[in-house]
Parts: C-alpha cells; sequence; structure tokens
C-alpha cells in the first residue's frame, strides 16, 4: 500500500501528541506523504438535542471564536509534535466527532487514519473509545489505532 494522504484527528490531549508524531515519522518513512490533523468540536448530544428540539430552540453550534480558540492549539499541539520537516495541514471542524473524521478522510482521499484510544464508554467499547469505534466500522480507509499513552514520557516516545 502506498501512503500518499495520512488523517490524524486529534482531542489536543496527551494522545494526540504521540498520535501526530507517529503519523510524521510514517509519513517521512513513506516517501513524505501529507499528514492533516483534524480536530473536532463536538456539537451537542443526544439529549440535549432532544431537549432543544423539544423546546423549539436553536441547536447550539462552534462560533468563529471557538473555532479560531480550536485552530491555535491545535497549531500548538502540531508545533510540538511533528518530525522529519514534515508540516501537517491544520484542519478544524465541528459536529459529531466521528461522523466528521470520516466525511473527512474520504473529502481528502485519506489513505489512512491514525488516531489513538481512550476505551472509557460502554461494554462494546471499553477497549477502542466510541469515536474510534464508529470511524472502524465506518471509514474507506484502514484505520490505525495506537494504544492509550499513559504519561507525558510515553507521549514523545515512538
Amino acid at each position: 500500500m502506498f501512503i500518499r494522504r495520512l488523517l490524524v484527528p486529534v482531542d489536543l490531549s496527551a494522545r494526540s501528541v504521540h498520535a501526530v508524531a507517529y503519523a510524521c515519522e510514517l509519513a517521512a518513512s513513506s516517501a513524505g506523504a501529507e499528514v492533516d490533523v483534524l480536530h473536532v468540536i463536538a456539537g451537542p448530544g443526544q439529549l440535549r438535542s432532544a431537549v432543544e428540539g423539544y423546546l423549539q430552540r436553536p441547536l447550539p453550534h462552534a462560533t468563529a471564536d471557538d473555532l479560531g480558540r480550536a485552530h491555535a492549539e491545535v497549531r500548538r499541539l502540531v508545533e510540538e509534535s511533528a518530525r522529519h520537516d514534515i508540516r501537517p495541514r491544520i484542519l478544524v471542524d465541528s459536529g459529531d466527532p466521528a461522523a466528521v473524521i470520516v466525511r473527512t478522510a474520504a473529502e481528502s482521499a485519506a489513505d489512512l487514519i491514525v488516531m489513538t484510544t481512550r476505551g472509557h464508554r460502554g461494554l462494546g467499547e471499553l477497549v477502542l473509545g466510541s469515536v474510534t469505534h464508529k470511524v472502524l466500522n465506518c471509514a474507506r480507509c484502514p484505520v490505525l489505532t495506537l494504544a492509550r499513552v499513559d504519561s507525558d514520557r510515553d507521549a514523545g516516545a515512538i
């Protein structure tokens, strides 16, 4: 498989630093593949959506300020973790994280999604995490999941 573009969804945690660093290493070893780093500002949950809909109020959404702050945070994370002169493209969007990740991967023709796992919701998603679980089931390209990083020391090690 020839890798030309990698998509790295990040949640701005230590796990995210690890995922971006890993993707940059992989891109460098794949003849300089391009890396897209995506942060998704989650929309309202199902309960809030139902309540707001019932009350006939508009659903809350990310403002331009929210998107700008998130973009600055992702830029900081990328500067901290990018390797081998790889300059990732920074993407920020809002909505359901899994749906946005899958859509972005399809629209950008990603050859691989590199993401970390969280593993703290429900029995079926205990190992992978709910967003990772959904992406694995819906993405058209392969998904590489990285094990949970337990310390800042491990975040820099590949």
